[in-house]
């Protein structure tokens, strides 16, 4: 069981099957199960953090994120529990223990309690297409800093750079605003 530190690359125990093999049951995805997942979803790793409470090990690879808490897979995380993109390239824990992930296709921050992920796009703001691989940084004031690919996969082009950003600026709004008529012609 281990993860070459300069290629990413995983063997052992946990490397990801390379024949095609059926997909995880859903009850085993996206939280923390008793019954752990066999395999991580891809042979490479490109992003690991440590959970600051618990000692988990959480995995960014290009199929998902994976959570292995001693020698097991307990839980993983796609696209449909909220990830923007199953490409999994940068993690940093902020300063009140929550987990961003960036990805292919912009960052997500794990919210705990429904074992899911919110979701920030350009157009929520973002000035890139996606996290460049490992360029995430939460330094000791709590800001957070995310070095941004542009929408062609190029690392500081055109759109990209790094945003920095405080977690506790980021608000959503999750109310739908009321559509108001103010006059009507026919004609």
């Amino acid at each position: 069981n281990r993860i070459d530190v300069k290629t990413g690359k995983v063997t052992g125990a946990f490397k990801a099957k390379t024949t095609a093999s059926p997909a995880p049951p859903k009850s085993q995805s996206g939280h923390i199960s008793d019954n752990p997942l066999p395999v991580l979803s891809s042979d490479y790793a490109q992003t690991l953090a440590v959970e600051p409470e618990t000692g988990r090990l959480w995995i960014g690879t290009p199929a998902g994120l994976d959570v292995l808490d001693g020698d097991a897979v307990v839980a993983r995380y796609t696209k449909e529990d909220g990830l923007p993109d199953p490409n999994v390239t940068a993690l940093v824990f902020d300063r009140q223990g929550r987990l961003w992930a960036g990805t292919g296709d912009g960052i997500a921050v794990f919210d705990e309690k429904s074992r899911k992920f919110t979701s920030f796009l350009n157009e929520d703001g973002l000035n890139g297409g996606g996290v460049y691989r490992n360029a995430a940084y939460c330094n000791r004031e709590g800001l957070l800093y995310f070095g941004m690919n542009d929408e062609r996969g190029n690392k500081l082009g055109k759109g990209g750079g790094f945003i920095r950003f405080h977690p506790d600026s980021i608000y959503t709004n999750d109310r739908k605003a009321p559509i108001l008529l103010t006059g009507f012609e026919a004609g």
